[in-house]
């Protein structure tokens, strides 16, 4: 989101009239904080992903 209004960046490409969403973020700047918060806010920092048989395999069995 575009840090002056929570405006997404695609929305302010279209109102910009700009055919490429890399001249949008020539004129827009982001803080390490808001980038932080948006990969965080992200639904995909939540998958886990499952670990593959040749990842299992190398991993030590717990034993219970």
């Amino acid at each position: 989101m575009y840090q002056h209004g929570g405006v997404d960046i695609r929305v302010l490409k279209d109102i910009l009239g700009h055919e490429n969403l890399g001249t949008t973020e020539i004129y827009t700047h982001l803080s390490s904080e808001q980038i932080r918060k948006a990969a965080e806010d992200n639904p995909l920092s939540r998958v886990k992903v499952k670990p593959t048989s040749a990842e299992r395999q190398k991993s030590p069995k717990a034993k219970g």
